[in-house]
This record gives structure tokens, sequence and C-alpha cells, in this order.
């Protein structure tokens, strides 16, 4: 999570005294916070050192102080993102943050977790940790042509397939002992 600034602080020195403005700042996530960058989130240009707005028909987009999120932005199935009644702010947030396009960031996610593993061992365990949200079969095409490269000379994309495919069931089988166990 990072800190994002609302109105952006640095927009031409004029908003730089928002900064610490607290109303200005809320939690994000730095895919949205990027996203965002430093794109126009006020309908329409404040005189320099004009206090801040605090309504929420001054804003183009959802804030999260002056508008309740769920009139403007409904989300279907954890992660499929749409413009309440084709709001116009839920739809500059969608847009704005990429929010259409979370399928290709959770793969970019399972990517860096694979990529960060210390080994074969730790990244087969995080990618088994992702099959129930993915499907073994989905997770197999997208993670075992990087999964063959940490397995190093010789691999291929069907040996990491096959090694993701034994380290599921080798957890599968490790529950059903679990749960049989006295």
């Amino acid at each position: 999570m990072e800190i994002e600034h609302i109105v952006n602080k640095a927009k031409a020195g004029i908003y730089s005294h928002f900064t610490f403005e607290l109303k200005n700042l809320a939690l994000s996530c730095k895919d949205c916070n990027n996203g965002k960058g430093t794109k126009t989130v006020l309908i329409a240009v404040l005189p320099q050192l004009s206090p801040y707005p605090t309504t929420a028909a001054s804003f183009r987009w959802v804030h999260p102080h002056f508008h309740e999120y769920s009139q403007h932005i409904l989300i279907h199935d954890a992660w499929v993102y749409e413009a309440n009644g084709g709001s116009p702010e839920g739809l500059a947030v969608i847009e704005k943050c990429k929010l259409a396009e979370l399928a290709t960031k959770e793969r970019a996610n399972r990517r860096i977790l694979i990529e960060s593993s210390e080994n074969l061992a730790n990244a087969l365990n995080k990618a088994v940790g992702m099959v129930e949200e993915v499907g073994l079969d989905a997770l197999c095409r997208e993670l075992a042509p990087m999964l063959s490269q940490i397995m190093g000379s010789g691999a291929n994309a069907l040996k990491a397939e096959a090694a993701l495919r034994a380290a599921h069931i080798a957890v599968l089988v490790a529950a059903d002992a679990a749960i049989a166990a006295p």
C-alpha cells in the first residue's frame, strides 16, 4: 500500500499546500497510485492557496472521503469492476487505475512471486498456493516457462508443468492424510 495524494501535490506548484492535508491522503495500491499519476481530479482548477475542496461535486472521480464508493463502483467476483449506473466518477477510477485490466495485473503479480523465489521448491510451493484461485491447467500454461528457467539446464516447460502438477498432488495427498489422521 502507498499513501496517495488525491489532488496532485506537484501540479504546477498550485496544490503543494495540500501535501499534508488529511482529506487529500488515501491508501492506494502501487498500481492505482501510479496509474493516476498527475491526472486532473478536480472539476475546476483552484486559485493558488485555495482551501481544500470539501464536496464530492468538486471531483471528477470517486473521492474516498466524500463519495460513497458503492454508489459509483460495483465489484463482481472480487475483481470485475463496473461503474454503478454508468457513474462518470466510477468510470474515471476504473479507467485511470486500470481496474479493467486487473487480470493482467494478477498475472504480473504471480510472476513476480515466482521470480522472487529462493529456489525451485519455494517457487513450486508458491505456485501450488495459487492453484485454487487460478486453476491448475491455467497456472501450468502461465508459469511453466518461468519454472523451467528456475529448474535450470535441460528443463523445458513440459518438465516444469510435470513438477508443478506433482507438487500439487503432494499437497492434496498431505491434506487428505491430515484429514484422515485420528
